[in-house]
């Protein structure tokens, strides 16, 4: 009686320890301070995000764009080199992709173009969705400066948050799926903007 009382124990205990079994190994392995390796994301993160300094551009309209203006969206941002060859028109086109690739998330982004006044007219006129800013060299420049990481190396397409931190640089030269992965994923978890 004793022996079958006891083997009728053992599939729950067998259960019970198969059931603890993950939680055992991730409590051990968070306590090791294992961490997995590599980033999942395409860009290049800013860690910590970087905030922005004022800036003022113009609007076609002559009106003023500053960073108050930035706040409220995530925003895609190309300062446009002079003159925009084939490597700028490509970069225009993976922030549209991306931007369209949003689905009904899109409306919580813009696209933002920044350069000089001719380009901008020009850009502006094929894109009447793209917000088109221009300023004169020193204000392009300084904006410029405020974004750049180390070992910048090239134009690239910025993300700033909602709040006017940037938060990822992207080469224009890759994949663009990989920008539309990156912002689709902070757009899914993020509750601003």
């Amino acid at each position: 009686m004793e022996q079958q009382e006891r083997s009728s124990w053992r599939p729950v205990v067998l259960l019970l320890a198969l059931a603890a079994m993950p939680v055992l190994v991730a409590t051990a392995m968070y306590f090791s301070g294992w961490r997995p390796s590599g980033d999942t994301s395409h860009g290049q993160l800013y860690r910590p995000a970087k905030p922005m300094s004022e800036f003022s551009l113009r609007r076609d309209d002559g009106s003023a764009f500053g960073l108050a203006d930035l706040k409220g969206k995530w925003t895609l941002i190309y300062l446009l080199p002079s003159p925009c060859e084939a490597a700028c028109v490509r970069a225009l086109y993976v922030m549209r992709m991306a931007h369209l690739g949003q689905g009904k998330e899109q409306d919580r982004v813009r696209r933002l173009v920044a350069g000089g006044t001719a380009e901008i007219a020009e850009i502006h006129r094929a894109d009447p969705a793209l917000v088109a800013l221009s300023g004169t060299a020193e204000e392009l420049q300084r904006l410029g400066a405020q974004m750049a990481m180390e070992q910048d190396g090239g134009p690239r397409i910025y993300l700033a948050d909602p709040m006017g931190n940037l938060v990822l640089r992207f080469d224009p030269a890759a994949d663009p799926a990989g920008l539309r992965k990156d912002l689709g994923h902070l757009l899914k978890h993020s509750w601003v903007g």
